[in-house]
């Protein structure tokens, strides 16, 4: 049984494995750890043929969660199809306008001042 079999049993635990890898990822984002597990999760994604862009797509999640939205625009690019992460990415942006919304009060500039967090979606 090689890696390039489509029934290859470990392919599910190996993908979900990387997922996580990636969702758990203690490092800071733009450190030189950080970048070279996503690095060498996308090395043994092409071994065992499992698509780049979930791995991609996930590690571009954990930033946009963490609020590292630069570097969150910048691996959002490197997605050669972004819809795979629309509906996530619509969860976080749900909860960013929760949070902008929950946190207005008398001393806090008015809500849509705030929105311009927003405003760059997509980036370019």
């Amino acid at each position: 049984m090689t890696p390039e079999d489509e029934n290859y049993p470990q392919k599910l635990e190996i993908t979900s494995f990387m997922l996580k890898a990636i969702s758990t990822n203690t490092f800071l984002p733009d450190s030189e750890c950080s970048k070279l597990l996503v690095e060498n999760c996308l090395f043994i994604s092409r071994f065992f043929q499992i698509s780049e862009n979930r791995v991609r797509g996930q590690y571009c999640l954990w930033l946009y969660h963490r609020g590292h939205d630069r570097l969150a625009d910048e691996a959002y690019l490197q997605i050669s199809d972004p819809l795979t992460i629309k509906d996530s990415l619509f969860s976080i942006v749900s909860q960013r306008i929760a949070v902008l919304m929950l946190s207005k009060n008398e001393n806090s500039p008015d809500f849509l001042s705030k929105a311009d967090i927003f405003a760059r979606w997509p980036p370019e």
